[in-house]
């Protein structure tokens, strides 16, 4: 049994030092998994700044300006198929590695892509309903997003879709609010201090040297950094994944006495069929 299985309650602390475990202990298996899917994502984000330079150069003492044309709008939708992709690939992973039947990245990314429709339009769903509580108030937005915060988990887990994945986050969340907001936020944090800490320890002494150069050069830096940014979140952002991966595990502990064990037996059955 892996240290990470949860099988009583856990605090909060426990839940990010699982985390922390779990992203440790099979960090190959996630960094592949992002690789594959950022690289070209990031080669082709590359690709679209090149041609943006090449197609309108930068004028010598005048501001740059941005040309937003179709092809930028086809690596947009693209890059986020690919992020949404992964997101769910990464909790596949994740929950298989919690219930001990560990599998490939290419398998957790071709189950989601079997699944994409479903996946999406709930999805779909979680975002207007948040957009929803942001336009009536903030406070109400922040709320319906906590509580539809582990609705990924719910579609990968139980293979609930739409409203009934929603309703069942809802249920879920709703008596441990406060341990789920604070779980999401400090993981969030970390993520986002990590990742802009290594961008800032890159950019600023290189951005220093550029800007003694010319405004080619900056621009230029400008094109590569926005290829790169979406590879630096991507390998960092698996650890707030796992967490609320977490989360959801202990929720249904807590709220139902949720057996772990029983519940890899009958995944392995649903399987064996």
């Amino acid at each position: 049994m892996q240290p990470y299985q949860p099988l009583r309650p856990m605090t909060i602390g426990e839940i990010l030092d699982q985390s922390f475990d779990l992203y440790r202990s099979h960090w190959r298996s996630f960094i592949k998994l992002v690789l594959a899917m950022i690289v070209p994502v990031s080669i082709l984000q590359l690709l679209v700044g090149i041609y943006q330079y090449t197609v309108y150069p930068p004028t010598p003492g005048v501001p740059p300006t941005f040309h937003f044309t179709i092809l930028d709008l086809l690596a947009l939708l693209i890059l986020y198929f690919v992020q949404f992709v992964l997101y769910l690939s990464i909790i596949f992973l994740a929950v298989r590695y919690v219930l001990n039947k560990p599998v490939t990245g290419r398998e957790a990314i071709s189950y989601v892509i079997r699944r994409s429709f479903p996946l999406a339009i709930t999805e779909i769903l979680v975002v207007l309903s948040v957009l929803g509580g942001f336009i009536l108030l903030i406070i109400p937005g922040i709320l319906i997003g906590i509580l539809f915060s582990v609705v990924m988990q719910v579609m990968i887990v139980e293979e609930y879709y739409y409203g009934d994945a929603l309703r069942r986050s809802w249920s879920l969340v709703k008596e441990q609010m406060g341990k789920t907001f604070v779980v999401l936020l400090v993981t969030n944090l970390i993520v986002v201090a990590i990742a802009y800490g290594v961008v800032f320890a890159f950019t600023i002494p290189i951005g220093i040297a550029v800007s003694l150069l010319n405004q080619h050069f900056q621009h230029i830096l400008t094109v590569v950094f926005s290829g790169f940014m979406p590879l630096i979140f991507g390998i960092i952002y698996p650890f707030s994944i796992i967490a609320s991966t977490l989360l959801y595990f202990d929720l249904r502990i807590h709220n139902e006495g949720l057996d772990i064990e029983m519940l890899t037996q009958q995944i392995a059955q649903q399987e064996g069929a």
